[in-house]
Protein backbone atom coordinates (compact mmCIF):
# COMPACT_ATOMS: atom_id res chain seq x y z
CA UNK A 1 0.00 0.00 0.00
CA UNK A 2 1.15 3.27 -1.04
CA UNK A 3 0.26 6.06 2.13
CA UNK A 4 0.27 9.16 -0.09
CA UNK A 5 -2.49 7.79 -2.69
CA UNK A 6 -4.42 6.12 -0.20
CA UNK A 7 -4.43 9.59 2.18
CA UNK A 8 -5.51 11.32 -0.95
CA UNK A 9 -8.29 9.17 -2.02
CA UNK A 10 -9.76 8.85 1.60
CA UNK A 11 -9.62 12.81 1.85
CA UNK A 12 -11.32 13.60 -1.70
CA UNK A 13 -13.90 10.95 -0.32
CA UNK A 14 -14.64 13.37 2.76
CA UNK A 15 -15.55 16.30 0.58
CA UNK A 16 -18.40 14.34 -0.60
CA UNK A 17 -19.91 12.69 2.34
CA UNK A 18 -22.57 13.77 4.74
CA UNK A 19 -21.40 14.75 8.21
CA UNK A 20 -23.15 13.49 10.90
CA UNK A 21 -22.98 16.72 13.75
CA UNK A 22 -25.74 18.51 15.45
CA UNK A 23 -26.18 21.71 13.80
CA UNK A 24 -25.46 22.96 10.40
CA UNK A 25 -22.69 25.67 11.88
CA UNK A 26 -20.54 22.40 12.50
CA UNK A 27 -21.38 20.74 9.06
CA UNK A 28 -20.05 23.79 7.33
CA UNK A 29 -16.89 24.87 9.75
CA UNK A 30 -15.41 21.17 9.18
CA UNK A 31 -16.75 21.03 5.25
CA UNK A 32 -14.34 24.34 5.16
CA UNK A 33 -11.51 22.66 7.13
CA UNK A 34 -11.56 19.97 4.79
CA UNK A 35 -11.50 21.93 1.84
CA UNK A 36 -8.65 24.00 2.95
CA UNK A 37 -7.00 20.69 3.53
CA UNK A 38 -7.67 19.27 0.63
CA UNK A 39 -6.39 22.08 -1.17
CA UNK A 40 -3.06 21.95 0.48
CA UNK A 41 -3.76 25.33 1.95
CA UNK A 42 -3.16 23.78 5.44
CA UNK A 43 -2.18 27.55 7.31
CA UNK A 44 -5.90 28.15 6.70
CA UNK A 45 -6.98 24.92 7.96
CA UNK A 46 -5.29 24.79 10.80
CA UNK A 47 -6.28 28.38 11.56
CA UNK A 48 -9.97 27.42 10.99
CA UNK A 49 -9.60 24.53 12.95
CA UNK A 50 -8.20 26.28 16.24
CA UNK A 51 -11.56 28.49 16.10
CA UNK A 52 -13.17 25.04 15.24
CA UNK A 53 -11.85 23.41 18.96
CA UNK A 54 -12.53 26.90 20.94
CA UNK A 55 -16.17 26.69 19.49
CA UNK A 56 -16.37 22.74 20.17
CA UNK A 57 -13.58 21.71 22.65
CA UNK A 58 -12.76 18.22 23.39
CA UNK A 59 -14.75 16.36 20.32
CA UNK A 60 -13.87 13.74 18.55
CA UNK A 61 -14.76 16.23 15.43
CA UNK A 62 -11.67 18.67 16.48
CA UNK A 63 -9.31 15.80 17.40
CA UNK A 64 -10.22 14.23 13.94
CA UNK A 65 -9.41 17.54 11.85
CA UNK A 66 -5.80 18.24 13.75
CA UNK A 67 -5.27 15.02 13.05
CA UNK A 68 -5.81 14.92 9.38
CA UNK A 69 -3.67 18.12 8.73
CA UNK A 70 -0.94 16.82 10.88
CA UNK A 71 -1.15 13.28 8.23
CA UNK A 72 -1.51 15.35 5.17
CA UNK A 73 1.98 17.21 6.30
CA UNK A 74 3.56 14.38 7.26
CA UNK A 75 3.60 14.49 11.58
CA UNK A 76 2.61 11.06 11.00
CA UNK A 77 3.53 10.79 15.35
CA UNK A 78 1.31 13.71 15.93
CA UNK A 79 -1.65 12.46 13.86
CA UNK A 80 -1.42 9.11 15.07
CA UNK A 81 -1.83 10.42 18.86
CA UNK A 82 -4.59 13.03 17.76
CA UNK A 83 -6.38 9.88 15.87
CA UNK A 84 -6.36 8.09 19.12
CA UNK A 85 -7.98 11.06 20.91
CA UNK A 86 -10.57 11.67 19.01
CA UNK A 87 -11.09 7.86 18.82
CA UNK A 88 -11.37 7.83 22.87
CA UNK A 89 -13.36 11.00 23.97
CA UNK A 90 -17.36 10.28 24.16
CA UNK A 91 -18.05 13.32 21.80
CA UNK A 92 -18.46 11.75 19.05
CA UNK A 93 -19.72 11.42 15.17
CA UNK A 94 -19.65 8.40 13.48
CA UNK A 95 -18.25 10.56 10.66
CA UNK A 96 -14.87 11.55 12.54
CA UNK A 97 -14.66 8.56 14.66
CA UNK A 98 -14.43 5.53 11.96
CA UNK A 99 -12.45 8.00 10.02
CA UNK A 100 -10.09 8.31 12.67
CA UNK A 101 -10.04 4.24 13.42
CA UNK A 102 -9.24 4.35 9.61
CA UNK A 103 -6.50 6.74 9.09
CA UNK A 104 -5.01 5.36 12.31
CA UNK A 105 -4.99 2.09 10.74
CA UNK A 106 -3.06 3.35 7.79
CA UNK A 107 -0.52 4.49 10.33
CA UNK A 108 -0.27 1.14 11.89
CA UNK A 109 -0.01 -0.16 8.75
CA UNK A 110 2.07 2.40 6.66
CA UNK A 111 4.25 3.24 9.13
CA UNK A 112 4.50 1.07 12.48
CA UNK A 113 4.12 -2.01 10.32
CA UNK A 114 1.36 -3.70 12.29
CA UNK A 115 -0.80 -5.27 10.08
CA UNK A 116 -2.86 -6.89 13.33
CA UNK A 117 -3.85 -3.38 14.65
CA UNK A 118 -4.57 -2.16 11.71
CA UNK A 119 -6.72 -4.58 10.35
CA UNK A 120 -8.78 -3.73 13.89
CA UNK A 121 -8.86 -0.41 13.33
CA UNK A 122 -10.63 -1.23 9.99
CA UNK A 123 -12.92 -3.51 11.56
CA UNK A 124 -14.15 -0.91 14.01
CA UNK A 125 -14.15 1.69 11.16
CA UNK A 126 -16.50 -0.08 9.59
CA UNK A 127 -18.28 -1.05 12.75
CA UNK A 128 -19.13 2.98 13.28
CA UNK A 129 -19.66 3.99 9.10
CA UNK A 130 -22.28 1.35 9.47
CA UNK A 131 -24.25 2.88 12.20
CA UNK A 132 -24.81 5.59 9.95
CA UNK A 133 -26.17 4.46 6.38
CA UNK A 134 -25.85 7.84 5.09
CA UNK A 135 -21.90 8.00 4.73
CA UNK A 136 -21.34 5.07 2.75
CA UNK A 137 -18.66 6.90 0.80
CA UNK A 138 -16.23 6.09 4.20
CA UNK A 139 -17.79 2.46 4.38
CA UNK A 140 -16.68 1.65 0.63
CA UNK A 141 -12.97 3.65 1.62
CA UNK A 142 -12.94 1.12 4.79
CA UNK A 143 -13.61 -2.25 3.16
CA UNK A 144 -11.18 -1.47 0.31
CA UNK A 145 -8.69 -0.54 2.50
CA UNK A 146 -9.72 -3.86 4.83
CA UNK A 147 -10.08 -6.19 1.73
CA UNK A 148 -6.08 -4.42 0.18
CA UNK A 149 -4.98 -5.11 3.98
CA UNK A 150 -6.08 -8.53 3.66
CA UNK A 151 -4.55 -10.14 0.84
CA UNK A 152 -1.00 -8.58 2.39
CA UNK A 153 -2.00 -11.03 5.18
CA UNK A 154 -2.14 -13.76 2.77
CA UNK A 155 -6.38 -13.84 3.34
CA UNK A 156 -7.68 -13.83 -0.76
CA UNK A 157 -11.16 -15.49 0.50
CA UNK A 158 -11.49 -12.73 3.12
CA UNK A 159 -9.95 -9.72 0.91
CA UNK A 160 -12.68 -11.13 -2.10
CA UNK A 161 -15.90 -10.88 0.33
CA UNK A 162 -14.37 -7.33 1.35
CA UNK A 163 -13.39 -6.44 -1.68
CA UNK A 164 -16.81 -7.21 -3.58
CA UNK A 165 -18.63 -5.11 -0.83
CA UNK A 166 -17.24 -2.49 -1.59
CA UNK A 167 -18.26 -2.85 -4.63
CA UNK A 168 -22.81 -3.19 -3.66
CA UNK A 169 -21.94 1.05 -2.71
CA UNK A 170 -23.15 3.36 -4.53
CA UNK A 171 -20.56 6.45 -4.65
CA UNK A 172 -20.42 9.23 -6.61
CA UNK A 173 -17.10 9.20 -8.46
CA UNK A 174 -17.18 5.84 -10.44
CA UNK A 175 -14.16 5.89 -11.78
CA UNK A 176 -13.12 5.12 -7.89
CA UNK A 177 -14.40 1.64 -8.69
CA UNK A 178 -10.95 0.06 -10.37
CA UNK A 179 -9.16 0.40 -7.53
CA UNK A 180 -10.87 -2.39 -5.57
CA UNK A 181 -11.30 -3.97 -9.18
CA UNK A 182 -7.50 -3.98 -9.08
CA UNK A 183 -6.94 -5.71 -5.49
CA UNK A 184 -9.62 -7.79 -6.48
CA UNK A 185 -8.21 -9.31 -9.14
CA UNK A 186 -5.11 -9.95 -6.93
CA UNK A 187 -7.27 -11.98 -4.50
CA UNK A 188 -8.66 -13.88 -7.12
CA UNK A 189 -5.39 -14.76 -8.89
CA UNK A 190 -4.01 -15.92 -5.42
CA UNK A 191 -6.99 -18.30 -5.51
CA UNK A 192 -6.40 -19.92 -8.46
CA UNK A 193 -9.14 -17.50 -10.38
CA UNK A 194 -7.57 -16.78 -13.33
CA UNK A 195 -10.08 -15.92 -15.81
CA UNK A 196 -11.62 -14.12 -12.94
CA UNK A 197 -8.57 -12.10 -12.05
CA UNK A 198 -7.97 -11.20 -15.81
CA UNK A 199 -11.89 -10.09 -16.20
CA UNK A 200 -11.75 -7.76 -12.73
CA UNK A 201 -7.70 -6.54 -13.84
CA UNK A 202 -9.43 -5.30 -17.58
CA UNK A 203 -12.07 -3.69 -15.86
CA UNK A 204 -9.34 -2.00 -13.29
CA UNK A 205 -7.76 -0.95 -15.93
CA UNK A 206 -9.64 0.51 -18.43
CA UNK A 207 -11.10 2.66 -15.31
CA UNK A 208 -8.25 3.73 -13.87
CA UNK A 209 -6.71 4.11 -16.77
CA UNK A 210 -2.74 3.85 -17.26
CA UNK A 211 -0.83 5.49 -14.51
CA UNK A 212 1.87 5.05 -12.03
CA UNK A 213 0.36 4.91 -8.53
CA UNK A 214 -0.52 1.77 -6.72
CA UNK A 215 -4.44 0.67 -8.41
CA UNK A 216 -3.53 1.03 -11.42
CA UNK A 217 0.04 -0.54 -11.54
CA UNK A 218 -1.72 -3.79 -9.74
CA UNK A 219 -4.35 -3.65 -12.24
CA UNK A 220 -1.47 -3.58 -15.07
CA UNK A 221 0.28 -6.59 -13.33
CA UNK A 222 -2.41 -8.73 -12.86
CA UNK A 223 -3.38 -8.23 -16.57
CA UNK A 224 0.17 -9.73 -17.16
CA UNK A 225 0.20 -12.61 -14.40
CA UNK A 226 -3.32 -13.57 -15.32
CA UNK A 227 -2.82 -13.26 -19.08
CA UNK A 228 0.53 -15.45 -18.65
CA UNK A 229 -1.21 -18.07 -16.37
CA UNK A 230 -3.87 -18.70 -18.72
CA UNK A 231 -0.97 -19.07 -21.64
CA UNK A 232 -1.95 -15.85 -23.09
CA UNK A 233 1.78 -15.32 -23.44
CA UNK A 234 1.35 -12.68 -26.36
CA UNK A 235 -1.17 -10.37 -23.97
CA UNK A 236 0.78 -11.52 -20.79
CA UNK A 237 4.06 -10.22 -22.38
CA UNK A 238 2.83 -7.02 -23.96
CA UNK A 239 1.43 -5.60 -20.74
CA UNK A 240 4.40 -6.52 -18.90
CA UNK A 241 6.75 -4.60 -21.23
CA UNK A 242 4.05 -1.97 -20.93
CA UNK A 243 4.24 -1.72 -16.88
CA UNK A 244 7.83 -2.02 -16.84
CA UNK A 245 8.12 1.23 -19.34
CA UNK A 246 5.67 2.91 -16.91
CA UNK A 247 7.73 2.17 -13.72
CA UNK A 248 11.35 3.00 -15.65
CA UNK A 249 9.74 6.56 -16.68
CA UNK A 250 8.02 7.36 -13.70
CA UNK A 251 10.57 6.62 -11.51
CA UNK A 252 8.72 4.46 -9.51
CA UNK A 253 11.14 0.84 -9.87
CA UNK A 254 12.25 0.61 -6.32
CA UNK A 255 8.97 2.05 -4.71
CA UNK A 256 7.09 -1.25 -6.43
CA UNK A 257 10.49 -3.41 -6.73
CA UNK A 258 8.01 -7.00 -6.20
CA UNK A 259 5.77 -5.93 -9.18
CA UNK A 260 8.80 -4.79 -11.07
CA UNK A 261 10.58 -8.27 -10.63
CA UNK A 262 7.15 -10.37 -11.67
CA UNK A 263 7.08 -8.31 -15.01
CA UNK A 264 10.77 -8.59 -15.75
CA UNK A 265 10.18 -12.64 -15.39
CA UNK A 266 7.04 -12.71 -17.48
CA UNK A 267 9.67 -10.35 -20.45
CA UNK A 268 12.23 -12.65 -20.25
CA UNK A 269 9.98 -15.79 -20.45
Amino acid sequence: MKKFFKCFLILLALLFCNFQYSHASLEDDATQILGYTFNNDLNNAEYLTQQFITKYPNSSDGYYLQGLIQHHKGNVINAFNLYTKSILVNNFSSFSKGNAYMNRGIIFWDNKKDKTSALKDYDNAIKFFTSDSTIYNDIYRAYVQRGELKTEMNSPVSAQADLEKSLSYNIQDKKAYGEPMAYLSKALYMQGKYKESMDYAVKAENLLGIGSDYPSITAQVYVAKSAYALKNYELAKSSAQMTKLMLDSSGMKSQYQLYYTEVLKIINF
